[in-house]
């Protein structure tokens, strides 16, 4: 003769509840990871176009330059920068900070003329 065993569960419909919010979440994660294994087809498809791009573009970048003169022979005074730029005297620090004296003072003059107006 076979036994069998009968398990009584304490709240049968809070079991049920929590079996079913269970399902509901494990459905969730697989939606979830369902998405991330889309992203990253997606990724490698652009990945591959951004690679097959840049090849497109480094090949007419080429074109362009053997397209375009040579300028080897250039004389060093153009291939060079000058070390130190010609200020003229007027923009030189010494005659600005005097200017601004003499803007300052003149203000001075206005300011007082308005206050006796």
């Amino acid at each position: 003769m076979k036994e069998e065993y009968f398990v009584q569960l304490d709240e049968p419909t809070g079991f049920r509840k929590d079996l079913l919010l269970a399902s509901k979440s494990t459905l969730h994660s697989l939606a979830k990871y369902n998405y991330i294994l889309q992203l990253r087809e997606l990724k490698g498809r652009k990945l591959l176009r951004l690679r097959a791009d840049m090849k497109e573009l480094l090949f007419l970048v080429n074109k362009l330059k053997e397209a375009l003169p040579h300028f080897s022979n250039l004389p060093e005074s153009e291939k060079s920068l000058p070390d130190s730029l010609d200020v003229p005297d007027s923009i030189s620090s010494k005659n600005t900070s005097e200017d601004v004296k003499d803007i300052a003072e003149e203000l001075k003059k206005i300011d007082k003329k308005l206050s006796m107006l």
